[in-house]
């Protein structure tokens, strides 16, 4: 626990910039999605803002709720958690401030960036980090897990000074137009780069340090490698790219990333706050699916309009009213089960993760053979299953599965 080294009360201020900062983000994403013609920008750039706003819409605003509520209890994953989504928040937030056409959301970029740099730079002031470094466990891979950050790290640099290079010394052109090029890469290497090499340096050598960069670095990269992919995903949707697209690059990227992350996370000591923080943010994940295959069942019985039924031929359907009836029915049952038995903490609630996560997965996998691959849902959909499965791994078993204001009323 940290409360000897940081009191409840001594993150009471940053608590209160982090909830008004979650209200900023979650308007700003809201506002974004709800309202695109808003953006000004081109379309290629468009695209990537919705990537944007989805991402901090479905995990970063949750977790600007949950983090901190951890932290305040004493949860080292909680700090670390909440340190990582800031870090996102800001590193996103100066994508809109400075690379975003100005539009009417522009007080909100400034208000977002603000509040996140601010309360990034209150907590860190406030962390000891050989209290943090001592609430892991020996058994942590450190090495392994900083050598990983510092690969990452370097060769994203490496390609970003490799194309400022060709560019200025050997005339080529760069990805995109310069100055927006200049923009992304400045913004990459002080923010993504520099906290990977860094911290997983710092990890690597065991400093005390780097058990809290290379945590904020991973989840700051994982959430940003999710938007890659999801933006990738829009391209293709958008036909502003060929399928694949980016999308393989990013996609497996941000598993590995996520995975490699999550491993750090779980080799702190305090499992029940560490296993609840999962638990929560599973259960979200879980409700949210239910919602959009009830949703899109729902759409495909009352006759799918706008989805072409040439998509099933050679197929044993006429029409979308089978296949709508098992997304409706299964997938969404499935779903719905398993997020509330994961949020009630249920001892079953990693059998019901699991099983969701393999239910959609399998939906998907015949979805695909019968009608190939059609929309940028297929792969968001496959993401968001592996997130699953990874999550709910993560959770107690059967026999030893005690959460925290869960049934079994156990202190873990």
């Amino acid at each position: 626990m940290l409360h000897a080294r940081i009191v409840a009360s001594r993150l009471r201020a940053p608590s209160i910039l982090t909830a008004i900062l979650g209200v900023v983000v979650l308007a700003q994403s809201s506002l974004g999605l709800l309202l695109p013609h808003q953006y000004r920008d081109a379309e290629w750039i468009k695209a990537g803002w919705t990537g944007n706003d989805w991402t901090t819409l479905v995990l970063a605003v949750p977790l600007l709720s949950i983090a901190p509520r951890l932290a305040r209890r004493g949860s080292v994953a909680g700090l670390l958690v909440w340190l990582g989504v800031l870090g996102y928040a800001a590193y996103n937030g100066a994508f809109y401030l400075f690379g975003a056409a100005l539009n009417v959301f522009f007080p909100l970029y400034v208000a977002a960036f603000l509040l996140a740099m601010t309360t990034l730079i209150l907590i860190l002031a406030r962390v000891d980090g050989a209290s943090v470094a001592g609430a892991f466990r020996p058994t942590t891979p450190v090495r392994m897990i900083g050598g990983y950050f510092s690969f990452v790290g370097s060769g994203l640099a490496s390609v970003w000074i490799a194309l400022w290079a060709g560019y200025v010394f050997a005339g080529r052109s760069t990805p995109i137009e310069p100055e927006a090029f200049k923009l992304v890469a400045a913004l990459d290497l002080l923010f993504m780069t520099a906290a990977l090499v860094s911290g997983g340096i710092l990890l690597w050598r065991q400093d005390s340090w780097g058990y809290v960069i290379a945590p904020i670095a991973g989840i700051q990269s994982s959430l940003y490698l999710l938007v890659l992919s999801v933006n990738s995903i829009v391209a293709i949707g958008r036909g502003l790219v060929t399928a694949p697209g980016e999308f393989p690059m990013w996609g497996m990227l941000t598993l590995v990333t996520t995975a490699v992350t999550l491993r750090l996370l779980a080799g702190v000591s305090i499992v029940r706050l560490h296993s609840n923080a999962i638990r929560y943010c599973l259960g979200g994940l879980l409700a949210f699916g239910a919602v959009n295959a009830f949703g899109g069942g729902y759409y495909g019985l009352t006759g799918a309009k706008g989805v072409p039924t040439k998509w099933l031929e050679g197929s044993p359907f006429s029409d979308y009213f089978v296949p709508s009836l098992v997304l409706l029915v299964v997938v969404g049952g499935a779903f719905l089960v398993a997020a509330i038995v994961v949020i009630a903490g249920w001892p079953t609630a990693r059998a019901a993760a699991l099983t969701a996560g393999l239910v959609v997965l399998a939906w998907l996998l015949a979805q695909v053979a019968i009608i190939g691959l059609v929309s940028w849902m297929q792969p968001t959909t496959a993401i968001a299953a592996a997130g699953i499965l990874v999550l709910g791994w993560q959770l107690p078993h059967k026999a030893t599965a005690r959460f925290d204001g869960g049934p079994a009323g156990g202190q873990g």
